[in-house]
C-alpha cells in the first residue's frame, strides 16, 4: 500500500486504507465483478493472469513425467541424474519448454555458490579442518553424552543457513558432521538427516530463506518479528530432529 508517494510502515491488518491510497492487490477470478457493483476503489492497471502452460495438457504431462521418474529412482531402475536427464528431454521433445526458457531458469549464481561451497568443503576435508573440528567438538562435548554433540552440530549449522544459504551451510557441515559419524559411531545417513534439516530451517531472520525475504518488506516485518515467532520454531524443529536422529541412528 502506498500513500503520497510512500509505502505505509506497519502490518498489512493493522493498515486502515484513506482516499487515495494506491494498493496492489493478488485477486481471484471473482474480484473484477465484485468490485463493479462496489465505489470504493478504482481499478487502475488490471494486469491479465499469466497461465505457466498456455495448454492445460502440457502441465499433466510433465506431472505424469515427473511421477513415473521418481517411481523408476525409488525402485532403482534410474539414478537421479539419468531422471533428470530423461525428464529435460522429453520437455524438449514435446515442445513443453524450450533450451532457451530452461537456460532463463537456471540461476547461474546459486549454482556458482553452491560450486563454491563444495570447494571448500572439499578443502575442509582435504585438509585434515573437518577432523580437528569434529575431535575438537567430541571431546569438549564428550561428558555430556552423543545428545550434546548432536545438539551442537544442529545449532552449528542452523547459525551458519542464517548468514549463507542452505546448499552452503549444509556443504560446509556435512564433512564435519560425517567425521563426527565415524568417532562417536552413529550411522551417517541420520547425520546427514540432521544437517540438511538443520541447514534448511531457517526462521530466525528474514535474510536466512528466500521465502523470508519475499514477505518481509510487504508484510511490514521487522528482524525482532522473525526472531520472536522463529525462535520457538527453530527450538521445537531442533528438538524433534536430534530425537528422531538420537532415537534412529545412535
Amino acid at each position: 500500500m502506498h500513500r503520497n508517494d510512500e509505502r505505509v510502515e506497519g502490518k498489512i491488518g493493522d493498515i486502515v486504507p484513506k482516499a487515495g491510497d494506491l494498493l496492489l492487490l493478488v485477486s481471484g477470478p471473482e474480484f473484477y465483478d465484485r468490485m463493479r457493483e462496489r465505489k470504493d476503489f478504482y481499478i487502475t492497471t488490471p494486469l491479465e493472469k499469466e497461465k505457466f502452460y498456455e495448454d492445460e495438457s502440457q502441465g499433466w504431462i510433465t506431472l505424469m513425467l515427473l511421477m513415473v521418474l521418481i517411481s523408476c529412482v525409488m525402485i532403482g531402475w534410474l539414478s537421479i541424474f539419468k531422471a533428470m536427464v530423461i525428464m529435460v528431454g522429453a520437455l524438449f521433445i514435446l515442445k513443453i519448454t524450450s533450451p532457451s526458457e530452461a537456460k532463463e531458469s537456471v540461476q547461474f549464481q546459486v549454482l556458482l555458490l553452491i560450486a563454491s561451497a563444495l570447494g571448500i568443503g572439499n578443502v575442509i576435508t582435504e585438509t585434515g579442518t573437518a577432523e580437528w573440528a569434529a575431535d575438537l567438538m567430541i571431546s569438549g562435548l564428550q561428558p555430556f553424552g552423543i545428545l550434546a554433540v548432536l545438539l551442537c552440530l544442529y545449532f552449528m549449522t542452523n547459525i551458519f543457513t542464517e548468514l549463507i544459504t542452505n546448499n552452503a551451510a549444509a556443504v560446509i557441515m556435512f564433512p564435519i558432521a560425517y567425521e563426527i559419524s565415524g568417532e562417536v559411531g552413529i550411522e551417517p545417513i541420520g547425520m546427514a538427516v540432521l544437517t540438511a534439516v538443520a541447514a534448511s530451517a531457517s526462521f530466525l531472520s528474514p535474510i536466512g530463506y528466500q521465502t523470508n525475504l519475499i514477505v518481509f518488506g510487504p508484510g511490514g516485518y521487522s528482524f525482532a518479528d522473525y526472531a520472536r515467532v522463529g525462535f520457538p520454531l527453530t527450538m521445537i524443529c531442533m528438538a524433534v530432529t536430534v530425537s528422531v536422529v538420537y532415537i534412529m541412528y545412535v
